[in-house]
C-alpha cells in the first residue's frame, strides 16, 4: 500500500541536455505530464518499498559507491539529490559511472525532499517508527544518514515493479530524457 506522498506539483525536467519539460505548455500538455510524473513518484514509492523490504536498498554517496564497485551488474537505479551542494566530483564521478554501466539514474530534485519521500513510503501507518521493524537508518529523524544517493539492486525474482520502471527508462530515452528530474515539493 502506496501513503500519500510529500508533493504538490511535480515536474519531470531533462538534466542531460536533451529535450526538458516546458513549463509554458498547453493546460492539457502540462496536465498528462503532471500525471506523468505523479505516476513516476508511486512507481519510485513502490519500488523503494520493496527494494527496502527485500534488502536491495543503499542509502548514502559513500555506501552506493562502494556497491558500484563491487557488484555493480547487480544495481538497476540509482537516485541522486540534485542539491547545490551535490555538484561536486563524487556526484559526477557517480553518474559517470552509472551511464557507463547502464545504470538508470533519477535526479530528484532534494535530498530533503527524498528523505521526506522515503520516510513516508517506508514508514509504517500503524506502527511508531521507534517500533518497527524498518531499518533505523533510514527512519531515525536524529540519525546522519546521507539521502543525497541511494542505489536498488535487482530483485532476485521477475518483479513487476522493477519491469516497469526499466519501461519508464526505455520510454524516456526513446524521447530524448536521458536523466530525469524529479522535482518534489514538501507540503
Amino acid at each position: 500500500m502506496t501513503k500519500d506522498l510529500p508533493c504538490e506539483e511535480p515536474q519531470v525536467e531533462d538534466v542531460s541536455g536533451g529535450a526538458a519539460a516546458c513549463h509554458n505548455k498547453p493546460d492539457s500538455a502540462h496536465d498528462e505530464e503532471m500525471m506523468m510524473t505523479e505516476k513516476l513518484i508511486g512507481l519510485l514509492s513502490k519500488l523503494l518499498v520493496e527494494a527496502h523490504n527485500d534488502r536491495r536498498l543503499t542509502l548514502g554517496l559513500y555506501e552506493s559507491a562502494q556497491i558500484l564497485e563491487t557488484n555493480a551488474d547487480h544495481v538497476m537505479l540509482c537516485v541522486v539529490a540534485d542539491d547545490d551542494d551535490n555538484s561536486d566530483c563524487h556526484f559526477t564521478l557517480i553518474e559517470a559511472f552509472c551511464y557507463q554501466n547502464d545504470i538508470d539514474l533519477l535526479k530528484v530534485d532534494k535530498s530533503g525532499e527524498l528523505q521526506a519521500l522515503l520516510t513516508a513510503v517506508l514508514t509504517p501507518p500503524e506502527l511508531p517508527p521507534s517500533t518497527s521493524d524498518i531499518n533505523d537508518n533510514v527512519l531515525k529523524p536524529d540519525s546522519n544518514t546521507d539521502y543525497s544517493c541511494l542505489l536498488v539492486e535487482f530483485p532476485l525474482d521477475n518483479n513487476e515493479t522493477c519491469n516497469e520502471m526499466i519501461r519508464f527508462f526505455n520510454d524516456s530515452r526513446v524521447h530524448g530524457i536521458l536523466h530525469p528530474l524529479i522535482k518534489l515539493v514538501k507540503r
